[in-house]
């Protein structure tokens, strides 16, 4: 399967994000591998239950003689993952899509860019995240009075 004009655009803004503008082909051939790009036409044809993915530039985890996770060896790689069934934890930041359109309906694959897909980027802290203008920020700052109400914050302490 060959990327077609939205996995361009996705690998674009993943390579800005990251500070690999100058490398968009090597985040083009990872988002081409066989289990990322299905996972991701998965995702934009509707057919998975997420209305997000994820992508992180980061080590990988493993678990060290002492069963902590920590930094694998080795350079940082790009790893796409909804936050379901892989144990992958944010270590510095990640981006995000958002599909902006039906569940069932699929995002349009040979269009580089239009409102039925966003994208934004996170932080590995929720609340410094908060700030950002991209959708999940926004939708936590809009849950902020629930969560006060909710006594969810720990030692009363406001973000």
């Amino acid at each position: 399967m060959a990327l077609q004009e939205r996995h361009r655009w996705m690998a674009a803004n993943v390579a800005a994000a990251f500070g690999m503008s100058d490398r968009v082909h090597v985040v083009e051939q990872v988002l081409g591998e066989y289990n990322n790009l299905k996972k991701l036409n998965d995702f934009l044809e509707g057919k998975s239950k997420h209305k997000h993915v994820f992508v992180y530039y980061q080590r990988p985890d493993v678990i060290n003689d002492a069963n902590e996770l920590v930094d694998a060896k080795g350079d940082a790689k790009l790893m796409i993952t909804t936050g379901e069934h892989e144990d992958v934890r944010i270590k510095n930041r990640a981006v995000y899509f958002l599909r902006n359109v039906a569940d069932s309906k699929p995002v349009k694959a040979d269009v580089a860019s239009d409102g039925d897909l966003l994208f934004g980027e996170m932080a590995a802290s929720p609340l410094e995240s908060r700030d950002t203008q991209g959708p999940l920020g926004c939708l936590q700052a809009l849950s902020q009075p629930s969560v006060h109400r909710l006594g969810l914050l720990r030692g009363g302490a406001s973000p």
